[in-house]
């Protein structure tokens, strides 16, 4: 059997990750998971199955779960939500599993772990394609910290191509 592929959506900050998930959304069909664009200013958390949206950055710490790093704070209420999309996705979902973003929160342990650590390690056999969201500085250490072998890295645009021409329809 041949080691499942993740896919790994990777640029620098600011150059459309988030966005060409989003306008590949149609092409992602199933899809779980979730996406984190900036909407209004402020960033998000979208569930790609509901598309519901939900707060995720905030000015300062509400809750003593809320997240800083740098110059930005994050409800630690939508880091669990996240963690409970991942640990919800069922072990035969044939689709497409979104993941927006690793980052340094999850290198230190943080964010989305460990649940995160622990759906990478089980999804080896799992029917669904995985999609990653890292920031170009991280990637090494991405690949690294979750040993991650049979990979593709793609920027947004490319991204977006690769998806498009895999896309299948049933009918």
């Amino acid at each position: 059997m041949t080691e499942k592929q993740v896919l790994i959506l990777c640029d620098q900050i600011q150059t459309g990750k988030t966005s060409a998930i989003n306008e590949s959304l149609p092409f992602l069909k199933p899809c779980m998971g979730f996406i984190c664009p900036d909407i209004d200013g402020s960033r998000k958390m979208v569930d790609v199955q509901s598309m519901k949206i939900h707060d995720f950055q905030i000015k300062k710490p509400i809750y003593s779960g809320d997240v800083q790093i740098g110059k930005f704070t994050f409800l630690g209420a939508a880091f669990k939500m996240a963690q409970n999309i991942l640990s919800s996705i069922p072990s035969n979902f044939t689709g497409y599993v979104i993941i927006d973003e690793v980052g340094k929160l999850e290198l230190k342990g943080s964010g989305l772990e460990p649940v995160l650590s622990n759906f990478l390690k089980v999804s080896a056999d799992k029917p669904y394609k995985i999609v990653l969201v890292v920031r170009d500085y991280l990637l090494d250490e991405v690949i690294a910290k979750y040993e991650l072998k049979n990979i593709k890295i793609l920027n947004p645009l490319n991204f977006k191509k690769h998806i498009q021409s895999n896309y299948i329809t049933s009918e």
